[in-house]
Formats: structure tokens, sequence, C-alpha cells
């Protein structure tokens, strides 16, 4: 095939933490079978430093929840998903939730939580800002308990009846349906976030670049999908 005889090259993608994990397993041995020459090297870093990255030319691509703009960089749609409230399941209020609307999950009232622990996500100042903005919208000031860093460990704690938390969906699809918690929709429309795949605006961009992009955008909407 013509497009597998190019020349060495080097495509540099980052990802956040833990969302490389169930993307590049479907996208890197799908991308070398048809760019075996191509040298991919992948970072998985805080979200909120991927555009630094990216402007700094240490990276090419970058897959991340678009929260802002930025008019060096160009953004390509990856997916929407939803930013959901997570509860374990034996929670007595997974019974009273109700589906309403579009929405893929039931809602629940954050002011039935004001006496449950609060399991913070220590994040970049995006999500930081999106938290607080969901707490301010419902008159609520959560009862944290514990900060972790880690998003596996977060859901973890939720599913161990330690507390609530925040996730996107996709931290929870990606896991086998034994360990998933159980996902609630926010306030009265829900809250939801476009991933993208953000490259400098004024650089070169080879096809092989464009073709990994459509890998892991083909797997994130798969998943999303169930």
């Amino acid at each position: 095939m013509e497009i597998a005889r190019q020349d060495q090259g080097l495509l540099r993608i980052a990802f956040p933490l833990v969302r490389g994990s169930y993307v590049l397993p479907y996208a890197l041995p799908n991308f070398h079978k048809v760019f075996p020459n191509i040298q991919v090297e992948v970072m998985e870093l805080d979200s909120g430093r991927l555009q630094d990255m990216l402007l700094q030319g240490n990276i090419d691509v970058a897959f991340f929840s678009r929260t802002d703009s930025n008019k060096a960089l160009q953004y390509e749609y990856v997916a929407e998903e939803e930013y959901v409230l997570i509860l374990p399941s034996n929670h007595p209020l997974c019974q009273k939730a109700v589906k309403k609307g579009k929405h893929r999950y039931p809602g629940i009232n954050l002011s039935e939580l004001t006496e449950d622990t609060f399991i913070k996500l220590e994040s970049s100042q995006r999500s930081k800002n999106i938290m607080e903005e969901i707490f301010r919208k419902e008159e609520i000031v959560p009862k944290i308990g514990l900060t972790l860093r880690n998003i596996s460990t977060v859901i973890q704690m939720v599913n161990a009846g330690y507390g609530y938390s925040f996730v996107l969906e996709s931290h929870v699809l990606n896991l086998p349906k034994s360990k998933r918690p159980r996902c609630f929709s926010i306030g009265e429309n829900g809250v939801y976030m476009t991933c993208v795949a953000a490259r400098r605006a004024n650089g070169y961009h080879p096809k092989y670049e464009q073709f990994f992009i459509e890998k892991v955008r083909e797997q994130y909407q798969n998943m999303l999908r169930g």
C-alpha cells in the first residue's frame, strides 16, 4: 500500500491522565497497521498542561475536553460526553432517580446529598471551575471528605461507599459492568463536555496525524454508544 511506504516519522501525542488507557489499545495498533514506519510518542499529563505543551511545540496533537479557545490552536471534534454524578449502586437515592428528556442517565437532586461525603478530584483549573459552578448553581457547600489525584481511585472509593463524586462518563463506561458505579445526570439540563483533538493552527499536519485522530474518534464514539 502506497500510504504505508512513507519515510520514517515521529508523532507526539498527549492525553489527560487515564483517558489514554481506553483509547490507545484500539487506536495505536490500528495506526501502525497503516503507518508502520511512524514512531509514536505518548504522554499522559494533567489536562491543564496540554495546551501549553502544544503552544511550546513539545507535542503535535493533544486530546482533551475543550472549555475555552486559543487562536494559535485548531480544534477538531472527537465526541461529546456527559459529566456525571457517580454513586455506589446500593445508595438509597439510586432508587429515587428519574430519567428526564434526552439524558442517558436518570437525574438526582444534589440537595439530597448534603449529608454525604464529596470525593474531590485534584484536577486542572478547568475541571475545578466546572465543579464549583455545579455547586454554585445548586447553592450547595459540599462536605469534602477526601481529595484524590487519580480518577480510578476516586471511582473505587465511590464503589466502596465512601461518598460521591463527578467524572466524565467515559471513565465509567470503559470499566467492566460489574465495576461501574451508578451514573446520574446533573441538574435540569445535564453537564456536557466536548472532547477535541487540538493542534497548532500554523503547523504542518501530515496525513498520518489526521489518521490517528480519526482512530481515536472512532474508538471514543463507539465506547460512548455502549
